[in-house]
């Protein structure tokens, strides 16, 4: 096993003052990862990342992601993700240079409104480029 660790820090000086905080996530448990950069394409999807019963290139095991993230690497365009799972979708706009983080492969959707989650596994994760194609960086432990 190995252990991972992120860590978020947000800065800021506003009116002289400095603000910010840092969090540090540690997981133990890892045994896999996932690093890759992927052509994301603007005419069409591209699948990131899957998830599902067996592992393979690109596929991990339900319910054992740990951490995950996606960057755009653009720097004029966004891209476009998109998280499928259980007969549900939602989108996500990433700005360029921004990244989507998660730290476990659950999800819901839910267009009525529903004030209760019924969470389930992500399937899969697209991605599509605003006006150009663009280059997304994935990294993802398990």
């Amino acid at each position: 096993m190995a252990t991972l660790t992120v860590t978020i820090k947000e800065e800021v000086v506003l009116n002289d003052t400095e603000h910010g905080t840092e969090t540090v996530f540690s997981d133990t448990s890892i045994s896999e990862f996932f690093e890759r950069i992927v052509r994301c394409p603007h005419t069409s999807e591209t699948t990131l990342i899957s998830f599902g019963a067996a592992a393979a290139g690109g596929t991990f095991v339900d319910t054992t992601c740990e951490y995950l993230r996606i960057t755009n690497n653009s720097d004029t365009n966004f891209i476009t993700l998109r998280v499928l799972g259980n007969s549900e979708e939602y989108f996500v706009k990433v700005e360029p240079k921004g990244s989507y983080i998660l730290f476990n492969d659950q999800m819901d959707a839910n267009a009525s409104g529903s004030a209760t989650a019924s969470l389930a596994n992500i399937d899969e994760i697209k991605a599509q480029a605003d006006t150009a194609t663009g280059q997304v960086s994935i990294f993802a432990a398990a």
